[in-house]
């Protein structure tokens, strides 16, 4: 099996992932991501279109997550 890397670096302060935010839509609740998380996993996902990293649909993922401050 052939091991394949990709790079993405990601400028700017790491954050952690929001918790789902929940509102009552009548008799039901809805969950939805908050505008911050939602604006920061956008950026992400640009930066790995621009690393041209394809989508990956099956078979086994490895990610080495490195934080610089």
């Amino acid at each position: 099996m052939t091991n394949i890397f990709y790079t993405i670096t990601i400028p700017g302060e790491p954050k952690g992932k929001g918790r789902p935010r929940f509102a009552r839509r009548g008799k039901f609740v809805a969950t939805y991501t908050d505008s911050q998380t939602l604006s920061k996993e956008n950026e992400i996902k640009w930066y790995a279109i621009q690393a041209k990293i394809p989508k990956i649909e099956t078979g086994e993922i490895v990610f080495t997550v490195r934080v610089y401050k």
